[in-house]
């Protein structure tokens, strides 16, 4: 029987992937005033920064906006907790653009979602048999009484030459559907994550970082001359290729 995964779970999961390549750049540390700015050098996906200032830490960036009031020192205030604690930290936010918590139709189809992915790779169902599952589970999805649906939902494969087992939910009366929205829980760990790589040390000051950034611009337009170089060879006359190639080789020296 398929399990839920909330976002709790998913973010814990997702989130070491998302910051494998983040750089810490320290842009100040002045006491309790500080900002830290998280990014892999290679990309802007998922880049946060951590700024704190007396009673109060910011997380902002590519996952969210929240604002926490609590101590003095907001990086010791997260740190004396024993991992992510978000039902103590949530209550903590004074501020954000998103939201904390969610209770609709929407919690509870992409959990479905979630589960019917997971099951449909497992199982290796080819892309129209994938179709029809999801059309029959998102049916029950849209019921009034969708729990009560999914619970008693049932579904195998037609024809089942390979013996898949039965996609079936269980313990749908326990889904907590009003848990904590994924990008919320995903920037508790940044805060948790950041203040850790921030303690170890190691972080880059601002002008190795905007050289990291440098090098990585300069890199992707050598990458883009070398594709046009290569669309122009694709395009050029067997007869002429010989002759671009050689002309994009001088081109390319010092």
């Amino acid at each position: 029987m398929a399990k839920l995964a909330p976002a709790t779970v998913r973010a814990s999961k997702n989130f070491p992937r998302d910051v494998a390549g983040h750089v810490m750049a320290v842009l100040r540390d002045d006491g309790l005033y500080r900002h830290l700015h998280f990014r892999n050098p290679r990309g802007g996906e998922y880049w946060f920064d951590l700024v704190t200032w007396p009673g109060y830490l910011a997380v902002t960036g590519d996952m969210g906006d929240y604002l926490f009031q609590r101590t003095d020192d907001m990086f010791a205030f997260f740190a004396g907790s024993v991992g992510v604690n978000l039902d103590y930290w949530a209550q903590k936010v004074v501020g954000t653009k998103g939201t904390r918590q969610f209770y609709s139709e929407d919690g509870i189809r992409n959990s479905v979602e979630y589960l019917v992915d997971d099951y449909i790779e497992e199982h290796d169902l080819d892309e129209a048999t994938a179709a029809s599952l999801r059309a029959a589970v998102m049916d029950e999805v849209a019921e009034d009484g969708a729990r009560a649906a999914l619970d008693r939902f049932s579904w195998s494969p037609t024809p089942n030459p390979g013996d898949v087992p039965p996609l079936r939910f269980s313990d749908v009366w326990e889904w907590d559907i009003g848990a904590y929205e994924y990008h919320f829980v995903w920037c508790c760990h940044a805060i948790r994550w950041g203040i850790e790589q921030y303690r170890a040390g190691g972080g880059v000051v601002v002008t190795e970082y905007d050289r990291l950034i440098d090098e990585t611009k300069h890199l992707r337009a050598r990458v883009a001359e070398l594709e046009a170089q290569l669309a122009e060879l694709a395009a050029t006359p067997p007869e002429d290729a010989e002759l671009v190639s050689a002309q994009s080789a001088a081109r390319a020296r010092p």
